[in-house]
């Protein structure tokens, strides 16, 4: 039964009803803003991890590459100087074989005089001397053969010096190519409010609500089994 001017059982199991569904689907939405804001936040903080991660490899790898220019430049640098100092000992040979050619010829030229000397004077005379001049000549072409020498062996060891030295500087280039670090850890995004949930809490809600208008409803005198 309901008083004068008041709602009937119907109307206010209707109104709740309402009320409740009402409540439950703001309450769904709500959630659903939440888990929305929430993964938002999450994705930003993703971001900044993987923006992180790209700088650290991108910063890794420019500066393997500035190293490989500077170990450029030092091999270039290397060929210069070992150019420069086969150079500089190939004149010193030349120069020295230079020298040794003019004083082989003079020596020549002395001991042609002394020869011719000797047969104006007898056998016997100029002979220390000839001798001398010999000696002289023999090592003044072994002084130029020995600078020939020296020069082409310097030349093979700047050579096998500059090729070690820029096998070693590939080697660095190669091994310290840096390898990416492991990949930040990324936070899960967040699951959504299931709407099945709030479907069963309305539906309860309407079970309730009939329950409380059955139990409010005017008795019928028909209805024996009320």
């Amino acid at each position: 039964m309901c008083s004068k001017g008041g709602l009937t059982a119907g109307q206010s199991a209707g109104i709740g009803f309402g009320l409740d569904a009402f409540g439950a689907l703001a309450g769904f939405g709500q959630q659903r803003r939440d888990v929305a804001r929430q993964n938002r936040a999450i994705a930003r903080q993703n971001q900044l991890a993987i923006n992180a991660y790209n700088t650290k490899n991108r910063n890794a790898e420019l500066a393997w590459r500035n190293d490989k220019l500077d170990s450029d430049r030092e091999v270039d640098l290397k060929w210069r100087e070992t150019r420069d100092a086969i150079s500089e000992a190939q004149i010193q040979a030349r120069e020295t074989m230079g020298k040794s050619a003019i004083a082989q010829q003079q020596i020549l030229t002395k001991m042609i005089n002394a020869g011719a000397g000797r047969e104006q004077t007898g056998r016997r005379s100029g002979r220390g001397s000839i001798a001398e001049l010999g000696s002289q000549y023999a090592a003044s072409a072994a002084r130029a053969a020995f600078s020939k020498d020296s020069a082409i062996l310097f030349q093979d060891k700047a050579g096998r010096n500059l090729s070690s030295f820029a096998a070693g500087k590939y080697v660095e280039y190669i091994t310290g190519r840096p390898s990416p670090a492991a990949p930040p850890i990324l936070q899960g995004m967040k699951k959504g409010p299931s709407f099945f949930n709030t479907a069963l809490n309305i539906a309860s809600s309407g079970f309730n609500r009939y329950k409380q208008w059955n139990d409010q409803r005017p008795d019928n005198p028909y209805n024996k089994n009320r």
